[in-house]
């Protein structure tokens, strides 16, 4: 017969992490935190940039549509085809939606956007900490892009999908094509609203 001996006493380990391994520990940890909470901030900043200009570019799309499919509101100069637009201005945290009334494809101020017989439809304002940057367009006279515009009026009359584009602020305005328009927040976060030559309008 065998006999199995049983130990009295158990080896119990006094083995841990000493305080210099802790504090290491979360040194580690805590960098990695901030590096992960840097990023989604940064993330969570160009997704807010990206909506915005996805609202202009709606913006400018509604007038592309309204000028295309005929709407005219009843207050357009008799003879005048439908004709809507935008006029946007470089460091502005606001930009204008009109209707041209008497196609003479610019953004005529005067009178507020209460009363229709004015050509202002509505005033948008951007969120707090955005505002419009460069503005870049291809003259159509020369063929180089100009990107020291200080305002761009698009100008889309019916039948066509390809807007009217000038710079409204200059004396002799320039007749342009492809418009760059840049959405900047405080942090440095960019996105275009780009208007292409076709009157193709996406974000980039």
């Amino acid at each position: 017969m065998k006999n199995f001996s049983r130990k009295d006493k158990k080896h119990i380990s006094n083995s841990g992490f000493t305080i210099i391994e802790m504090i290491t520990v979360i040194s580690i940890f805590s960098a990695f935190a901030g590096i992960v909470l840097a990023n989604l901030t940064d993330f969570n900043t160009s997704i807010s940039t990206e909506n915005i200009a996805q609202d202009v570019a709606l913006v400018v799309r509604e007038s592309q549509a309204k000028a295309v499919s005929g709407v005219t509101d009843g207050n357009f100069v008799s003879g005048a085809k439908p004709s809507w637009g935008v006029r946007i201005d470089r460091d502005e945290s606001t930009f204008y939606h009109f209707a041209d009334l008497n196609n003479n494809g610019r953004y005529n101020a005067g009178g507020g956007c209460e009363n229709p017989l004015n050509e202002c439809r509505d005033v948008i304002n951007l969120p707090s900490g955005y505002s419009f940057g460069k503005i870049c367009a291809i003259s159509l006279s020369s063929g180089f892009e100009d990107c020291g515009l200080s305002s761009v009026t698009l100008t889309f009359t019916r039948p066509q999908q390809v807007p009217y584009v000038i710079d409204q602020s200059s004396g002799l305005p320039t007749e342009y094509t492809r418009v760059s328009i840049e959405i900047v927040n405080q942090q440095g976060s960019i996105k275009k609203v780009i208007v292409g030559r076709l009157g193709e309008i996406t974000v980039e």
